[in-house]
């Protein structure tokens, strides 16, 4: 969240504030949440597990939609959770190097959740102890985006 608490991603509630990140001009800061996305059915998942990049140490990991774009930072655009690779590094919250250490895809009935948050259009995902950015879900799209419910947000 914007006070640097962590919340289940079910538990946020309209009108929240969530740390907000533009990758490329850097700008930074809380902003609110402005629409809640739950999505029920058969959904294609992709389990990130994060390294340190320092020391490729585990960090934590995160469940994802297989379309849900996470800052590769390396990259310097977003990356949709399918296609990210060991080796591709993530923006933190903290500055702390982080990385994709490996990925593992399903295929699930699952309730699943997103975000829409106004002006920057990005919010931060807890893997561990790391929090990544990742892009929040347009108000128009609701077929995609959507994150399992053990993710935090910070």
């Amino acid at each position: 969240m914007a006070d640097g608490t962590s919340t289940a991603i079910e538990d946020v509630r309209l009108g929240d504030e969530v740390l907000a990140t533009d990758p490329t001009t850097g700008e930074s800061g809380p902003r609110r949440v402005t629409a809640l996305i739950v999505g029920d059915g058969v959904k294609d998942l992709v389990e990130i597990d994060i390294v340190s990049g320092g020391d490729g140490s585990a960090v934590g990991s995160v469940v994802a939609t297989d379309g849900h774009p996470f800052w590769a930072a390396n990259l310097d655009r977003w990356v949709d959770a399918s296609d990210l690779e060991p080796g591709h590094e993530f923006e933190t919250a903290d500055h702390r190097p982080a990385e994709v250490g490996g990925t593992r895809t399903w295929t699930q009935v699952r309730r699943v959740y997103n975000l829409t948050v106004d002006g920057l259009h990005t919010y931060y995902v807890e893997t561990g102890d790391t929090p990544v950015l990742v892009h929040n879900c347009g108000e128009a799209s609701d077929d995609l985006l959507d994150f399992a419910d053990e993710a935090l947000m910070v």
